[in-house]
Order: structure tokens, then C-alpha cells, then sequence
């Protein structure tokens, strides 16, 4: 990944813990789409955060050749409230395992506002094969010998997120790119086409580099997501409120599609759960179970999440087009969800 969504890093003890901040502004890209109106940072650029703390921390702790770290689990996530612009994140993430050289490191992290929890995660992450996958990323601690071996409570600045444009492409906060199978209330399949690593994004300084592991989960759950809001009649929003674990077994090859495919095992009150994976050429490249939330547009509401932005994500992606039988039936002119 050539991108942070850090901007920087306060304090670190080598080996133990590290703590970084994230200043919402209210420019950035993808807060256009996510969500129109009542603009709050993506789950996922949260987990992403986290995943690039730890991988500094454990830069900052080791000398020699840096790790190649991708993101193996992501377990007991839960998101507990909404960081909005003008809100400051701050990560914090703690070792528990990363001694063994080839060996995968275990880290509990959790993100606050103002002292209040936000989100909490176990992460595990892994040594990259160096035979798949990018290239080597081009990091802040590239030179590690540079770095201060010690405790700290000195501050890194890192890059942050920019609001660039590419060929005048508006940037859109979509992780797939159409929905192909759609069996209402039931299951849903969509795909996304995994970019080079050549390739550009609006997203800033974010290049996906062949898709990061927080870039499909978000492609999985906006799957999910949109199959639970059609088993609901379109009147409720899906937001993500828990990962009970998703797992990735290998990171997929550029050029080629990801199969997501999600399948509803419960709808209620409480919410939604869903069992989605990930197939390149028919191997299961991941597989996640997430629990969406199910809220209101109503006036007690805190943020307030318009169902119409989800019925509109559908229109855009196809839902309503597959040939599939029991698609999605759109809502007719006199009660379409207004834009």
C-alpha cells in the first residue's frame, strides 16, 4: 500500500505497544459516499489504521530486514459509535506475539474519541509471501536503524490522506463493481476486479496495490450489507457492528476478479448476520461473519443514515438487472427512496 491512514505516530514502546492519531478532515474523498449527508469514517479505514500502527510498531522494534506484514484475521471487532470530521481517532495497538522471524504477529487494538471506545479489534498478521503478491511498500521506517530504539514519547509525522484528483474521476467509495446473482432475502453474488499495481485510485495517495485486506472486507460487507437491506424492504439502514472473525488465506492476483458471495443466516431486531467469502478462480481467497446493525432515519437517530443511499448503491451496481430468480423488485416511482 502506498498510502497512511495515519497522521502520525505519538508514542511507542519497541516490542510492547504504540500509539497514533487520525484528525478526520472533512475534505477527504470518501466521505462523499460514506455517507451523503451525514459523513462518518469507514470501518474499515479504521481497521486499516490499525493494521498500519502495528506493522510500525513492529518495524520500530526490530533491527535488521523488515517484515513484509499482511493481514492474516481480524477477530471480535466491534464498532461501538461513528468518528466524524473534526473528530481526532487515536489508535492504539498492543503486542501479545511477534518474536518468532517467520511466525505471525497477534495484537489487541482498540481506537477512542475523546476517550471514548470507538472500535475495538484482535488482529493477526503474517509474513507475506514474497513470491505473490506487491511489491515492497514504501514506508516511513524503511530505514529502521535511523529510528530511535527505545521508549518514546516522540512523534513520527506521516503522510495523510489527500484529496487528489486522477484524470478528473470523482472518487467513489465502491468495493465492488457489479452485483451477478441476487436471490432476495437469500444470497447475493457480486465481483470486483482486482487493480495492478500500477494502477491509480482518487482515494488520495491510496493505490491499492492488487486490493489490501480491509479493501475486500469492505467489498464483502457492502455485499452483505445490501443483501440484508433488501431482506428488510429497503427501510432500514445496515451498518457494520461486529466481525466476529474474517479470515484471508492468500492475497489475490491483479487482473484477475474476486467472487464475493453472501449468504443471510439471520434477520431480526438485533440486527442482521452474514456469512460472506471471497473466491479467485473458484479458491476461497477469504471468508468473513459479520453483524450488521439495523437503524432508523428517525429523529433520535444519532448519526442519522438516509436508507436511500443504499438504494441507490444498488441501483448503481446492478441489483435490480441480474437474471437471477427472486432478484430484488425496485421500489415504484410514487415510493422510490428519494436521492
Amino acid at each position: 500500500m502506498e498510502f497512511s491512514i495515519l497522521d502520525r505516530i505519538v508514542a511507542w514502546v519497541p516490542g510492547r505497544w504504540i500509539r497514533a492519531e487520525k484528525c478526520l478532515g472533512e475534505s477527504e474523498p470518501y466521505l462523499r459516499d460514506h455517507f451523503p449527508g451525514t459523513p462518518v469514517l469507514p470501518g474499515v479505514l479504521i481497521l486499516e489504521g490499525m493494521v498500519q500502527a502495528g506493522r510500525a510498531l513492529v518495524d520500530l522494534s526490530e533491527p535488521g530486514p523488515r517484515r513484509r506484514l499482511a493481514v492474516d484475521a481480524f477477530r471480535g471487532v466491534k464498532f461501538m459509535r461513528f468518528v466524524q470530521p473534526g473528530e481526532r481517532l487515536e489508535i492504539c495497538c498492543q503486542l501479545m506475539d511477534f518474536r518468532k522471524p517467520e511466525g505471525p504477529v497477534e495484537m489487541l487494538c482498540q481506537g477512542e474519541v475523546a476517550g471514548r471506545m470507538v472500535v475495538s479489534a484482535r488482529i493477526r498478521l503474517k509474513v507475506r509471501n514474497s513470491n505473490h503478491g506487491s511489491a515492497e511498500e514504501t514506508g516511513t521506517f524503511k530505514n529502521r536503524e535511523a529510528v530511535p530504539f527505545c521508549a518514546s514519547p516522540q512523534l513520527v509525522q506521516l503522510g495523510s490522506v489527500q484529496n487528489e484528483s486522477h484524470g478528473g474521476e470523482v472518487f467513489r467509495w465502491l468495493w465492488i463493481d457489479r452485483f451477478t446473482q441476487f436471490q432476495s432475502g437469500v444470497w447475493a453474488e457480486a465481483y470486483k476486479e482486482v487493480p495492478s499495481a500500477s494502477a491509480t485510485s482518487g482515494l488520495g495517495r491510496i493505490n491499492p496495490q492488487g486490493l489490501s485486506a480491509t479493501f475486500i472486507l469492505e467489498g464483502m460487507a457492502q455485499t452483505g450489507g445490501l443483501l440484508v437491506f433488501d431482506a428488510v424492504g429497503f427501510r432500514l439502514s445496515p451498518i457494520m457492528a461486529r466481525i466476529a472473525q474474517a479470515e484471508f488465506y492468500f492475497e489475490p492476483r491483479p487482473g484477475e476478479n474476486l467472487v464475493y458471495r453472501a449468504s443471510l443466516d439471520r434477520h431480526g431486531p438485533e440486527g442482521a448476520a452474514v456469512t460472506i467469502t471471497s473466491h479467485q478462480a473458484e479458491q476461497l481467497q477469504a471468508k468473513a461473519e459479520i453483524l450488521f446493525a439495523l437503524i432508523s432515519n428517525g429523529a433520535d437517530a444519532q448519526p442519522r443514515v438516509d436508507p436511500a443511499i443504499f438504494y441507490r448503491m444498488m441501483t448503481e451496481l446492478g441489483a435490480f438487472d441480474v437474471p437471477t430468480p427472486g432478484r430484488p423488485i425496485p421500489l415504484s416511482n410514487h415510493t422510490a427512496a428519494p436521492y
